[in-house]
């Protein structure tokens, strides 16, 4: 669960202006452009998993606010994932647990600030042209891996035409399972406090250092 929320980070990277023309490869180059500008970015989403092979779905809300080099907070219903850059907390609702851990030691979390530039490596972009989300005109751009030992093998990022935003993100993977990702609200420069960005645990919470 906790990749595919962090997965969210993709979103949120397409703060961008670009026609419908405009080749991938220079929509990329823009979002990296945005992304070294966005000091915080807020997103607040509803992830939808759907099983390919029984047609079920589950849903849940949560809200990411990203800051600078690496730092973030998502909070869902269970969870809560919090980084200050260096350390990653991740606090589960239920257990009343949090595990601790080094940020670069966790092989299966994808950050927020560097998924689109390991889409852009390891990916092909091609501008599928435009789409409606919700009524709202989008450019749709959609990433096909190079390798087939990737386990996501498609994703499709719909981006808001009029205010060069992220509508909607989905991912398929190799079992044909889906998530989707629908924004909203995505705001940048919003005043967040540091001590945001690390965790601090509930009493009586379980605590396992993994560093």
């Amino acid at each position: 669960m906790k990749s595919k929320i962090l997965s969210i980070g993709l979103l949120i990277l397409i703060g961008i202006r670009a026609s419908a023309q405009e080749s991938p490869q220079r929509i990329i180059e823009q979002v990296e452009k945005t992304l070294k500008s966005a000091e915080t970015v807020k997103v607040v989403f509803t992830e939808t998993f759907h099983w390919e092979l029984t047609g079920e779905k589950q849903s849940v809300d949560g809200t990411l606010i990203l800051g600078q080099d690496d730092r973030f907070y998502i909070t869902t219903t269970d969870q809560v994932i919090v980084s200050d850059g260096t350390t990653l907390w991740t606090y589960s609702r239920p257990a009343n647990r949090v595990l601790i851990d080094v940020l670069a030691n966790s092989e299966d979390t994808m950050l927020p600030r560097q998924i689109l530039f390991q889409y852009k490596k390891d990916y092909t972009a091609r501008n599928a042209g435009n789409e409606k989300v919700n009524n709202v005109l989008c450019t749709l751009l959609e990433f096909t891996p190079d390798s087939e030992a990737e386990y996501i093998t498609k994703v499709r990022v719909w981006i808001d035409r009029k205010t060069w935003l992220p509508r909607k993100l989905e991912q398929t993977d190799l079992n044909g399972d889906r998530s989707v990702y629908d924004l909203t609200s995505l705001e940048t420069g919003v005043e967040v406090s540091p001590d945001l960005f690390r965790f601090k645990a509930p009493q009586g919470a379980e605590v396992i250092d993994m560093r």
